[in-house]
């Protein structure tokens, strides 16, 4: 049997978001097996047709990124952890595909994500024991606070940045960049699953129908933030001009 040609990334269909749109409505497990064409085509299909674009470009920028493609590698998992949650809807309303380092925990990463609001790109960042975060860029930022400082305004200029503290047992959201010190020491998030609270995210949000150089492009500009986490060796090339 003749191996099936991966789906060429052609942008994001309007479809996508609708999908999400319509499933803030109706989060149950039939109207979901109902949509699953939808979901497959314009959803999952597309971010993986989005992961084969950029792959090549991905591994120019660190040959041990993963990029196998599987969920919870590559690919955040739609269903929700719901046994000790509250909140009982049974799917995410987002899907993520992002990229770090093999046999890591991936506490820090490249992503690009579709939701019922559109399309987010950047970078992304978790703490917590042996993180990256952890161990590379918070101790970087108490030796270099003017270098990493700087590059982070540079970065809060051009793209939306907030980063999270937990607050008297409640996860807060502070816009911008962490300041002072004692802004690092609270700016944390343990979990590294993507329906979690982040420590730190720099993104570009609210595309409609991105191409694959749009998010070669964002993912170019915030890689400084991936190398300061030592996640990364390279850069990423830019995308091939059109003849």
């Amino acid at each position: 049997m003749k191996k099936k040609e991966p789906t060429k990334f052609r942008g994001f269909h309007p479809e996508a978001f609708r999908f999400f749109r319509r499933l803030a409505r109706n989060n149950h497990k039939p109207w979901f097996d109902q949509n699953r064409p939808i979901y497959e085509q314009h959803v999952s299909g597309a971010l993986k047709a989005l992961l084969e674009a950029l792959a090549p470009r991905m591994l120019l920028l660190d040959p041990e990124f993963e990029v196998s493609g599987k969920t919870g590698k590559n690919f955040s998992r739609i269903n929700r952890d719901i046994r000790f949650a509250r909140d009982k809807s049974p799917y995410r309303g987002n899907l993520y595909l992002f990229f770090g380092r093999a046999g890591t925990d991936l506490g820090t990463r490249l992503y690009a994500g579709l939701s019922a609001d559109g399309v987010s790109c950047g970078f992304a960042a978790y703490h917590g024991r042996g993180s990256e975060m952890e161990d590379i860029f918070k101790p970087r930022r108490a030796r270099e606070p003017e270098e990493i400082d700087r590059m982070l305004r540079r970065l809060d200029r051009r793209f939306e940045v907030y980063w999270h503290a937990k607050e008297r047992g409640e996860w807060m959201k502070h816009r911008g960049r962490p300041r002072s010190d004692e802004d690092w020491k609270r700016c944390r998030a343990k979990s590294t699953s993507c329906g979690s609270p982040c420590m730190l995210r720099i993104r570009q949000m609210a595309w409609r129908s991105s191409r694959c150089a749009t998010v070669v492009s964002t993912m170019r500009s915030v890689v400084p933030a991936q190398r300061s986490s030592g996640s990364c060796v390279g850069a990423i090339p830019p995308p091939a001009r059109r003849r």
